[in-house]
């Protein structure tokens, strides 16, 4: 999901809590999924994390949300190499 950004752009955190306030079925709930920001500029980010965790996370902006369906192993130890345990940002 690319973000908004006009009228003025839509943070990750206000996309997280759209997508929790939609998932009534908790469909979502613990599954991981990839946030990125400012993507092509020395600024990106991208993170691979539930969203109880990216939600306390700041990303600046245009950023996009990733819902993966279900991963190959191989796909999934791609992404996590995004997933900090530590909870710092990862830049790529």
């Amino acid at each position: 999901m690319l973000l908004d950004v006009e009228p003025e752009p839509m943070t990750v955190k206000e996309a997280l809590k759209i997508i929790e306030d939609a998932d009534k079925k908790d469909m979502l709930n613990n599954k991981k999924i990839v946030a990125c920001a400012c993507l092509g500029t020395e600024k990106r980010v991208i993170r691979y994390d539930i969203i109880e965790r990216l939600v306390h996370d700041e990303f600046d902006t245009p950023a996009c949300i990733i819902i993966p369906a279900s991963l190959h192993f191989k796909e999934e130890e791609a992404l996590n190499m995004w997933h900090n345990k530590n909870n710092e940002k990862i830049m790529v």
